[in-house]
């Protein structure tokens, strides 16, 4: 009953979360064009300092980057930019594009890597590839940073490094890097974000790192094709499919040096339909881990298709699996082969624990998590949202697109 109340009334709160989205787009807009702390660039620009208007815009961003103040915007104007080295980003500022990924490219030419961000900094709506660099040659993230709404592609060193220190990357697509997609050393956190088709895995979390309501696809690796945790790590209500590993564990393995303890989180994930030449075609650990609320299914390998021994599941469902600790073995009743959502009556609904510290308030598409109660196994809490909810979204998103980006 629960269920149906919530997705009833989803119709009146998208209704007024669209208008305050149209207010916050109004108020966006004209403070850009008032910002007098806002640092420009474009390829038409007339390139003088200090870059205050698009007349007067840089026609690279480094040059609007060493100008900029502290906590000042550097806009980017649509069009291909190439560096020629690195852009260095020290200064707690933000470089935004004015248009979004798919107009704004930063090319690294196969010569250098693209960004350089330290802590306080973050990138948005850049399309980043062809970087070349060790540890991130797309971006280099020390000591923190914050990167958002970006494609990184095709670079070579791998997409994002995080050295140290936390980081955040949101809203990303990070697609076919040659080495890992995304790196955290000792911190970072990958969010709400899709890792796909990078060629030595798809996320290294060394000494640390969360990964958090991300999709996780069709990443090769020699151990761990989806994920590969050394130590410490947290992965939460993430999608991880279609991942393989030459060796052991096709969507994640789980290591820690002989002398160490592991200390690795992991709850309401969808593991699923990946492939291991070696061991654990779902999930492979070096040492006994712990699985919460967790699908592990239709995963396969040499031998221990889904988990190895080192793996206890509790709340789980698992493919031929063990029944103790409140698992289950049934089919999860995904939508489609391609759709991991549940269809209604799954028995994955419902069938979670709420312990503490196990799940986080927002599943793998923002929805909030427990509706009756008790929280859903898998990455996604309920069934795939109701036709006529989904259509309402997409008119939603329609008007602001035709009022605010259009004129229309």
């Amino acid at each position: 009953m629960e269920r149906a109340i919530y997705f009833k009334q989803k119709g009146e709160e998208m209704y007024k979360i669209t208008k305050i989205l149209i207010a916050l787009l109004l108020i966006f807009f004209v403070s850009q064009k008032i910002s007098a702390s806002t640092n420009y660039v474009s390829k038409s620009g007339g390139n003088i300092p200090p870059f205050d208007s698009w007349e007067n815009a840089a026609t690279n961003i480094q040059s609007a980057v060493d100008a900029a103040s502290e906590d000042n915007l550097v806009l980017v104007n649509d069009g291909t930019y190439y560096p020629g080295s690195q852009i260095d980003v020290t200064k707690n500022i933000t470089v935004k594009s004015l248009n979004g990924a798919k107009k704004t490219i930063v090319d690294g030419e196969n010569t250098s890597r693209c960004f350089y961000v330290n802590a306080g900094d973050t990138i948005d709506g850049f399309t980043i590839t062809n970087g070349y660099s060790t540890e991130g040659g797309g971006i280099h993230c020390r000591q923190g940073g914050t990167v958002i709404n970006c494609t990184i592609s095709g670079n070579s060193g791998g997409g994002i490094y995080f050295y140290l220190a936390g980081g955040i990357v949101e809203n990303c697509i990070i697609n076919g890097n040659s080495g890992y997609g995304v790196v955290c050393y000792s911190g970072g956190t990958v969010q709400f974000s899709t890792i796909s088709k990078n060629s030595d895995g798809g996320v290294f979390c060394n000494y640390g790192g969360t990964v958090q309501n991300c999709t996780i696809t069709e990443n090769t690796g020699a151990n761990g094709g989806g994920i590969n945790c050394n130590q410490k790590a947290e992965i939460k209500n993430s999608l991880i499919i279609n991942n393989s590993a030459s060796g052991n564990g096709g969507g994640i393995y789980m290591s820690t040096p002989a002398s160490s303890a592991i200390n690795i989180t992991f709850a309401n994930n969808t593991v699923a339909e990946n492939s291991a030449t070696g061991n654990g075609g779902g999930i492979y650990s070096i040492k006994p881990i712990e699985s919460y609320n967790s699908i592990i299914y239709d995963n396969a390998a040499s031998a221990d298709s889904q988990i190895n021994n080192n793996v206890a599941t509790y709340y789980c469902c698992i493919e031929n699996g063990d029944l103790s600790n409140s698992s289950i073995t049934n089919n999860p009743d995904f939508y489609s082969d391609v759709n991991f959502h549940f269809v209604d009556g799954s028995p994955c609904i419902d069938a979670g624990t709420n312990l503490p510290g196990i799940f986080s308030e927002k599943d793998r598409d923002g929805k909030p998590r427990v509706l009756d109660g008790i929280v859903d196994i898998g990455c996604y809490e309920g069934p795939i949202p109701e036709p006529g909810y989904l259509i309402f979204i997409i008119c939603c998103l329609s008007f602001i697109s035709r009022k605010f980006i259009t004129g229309a």
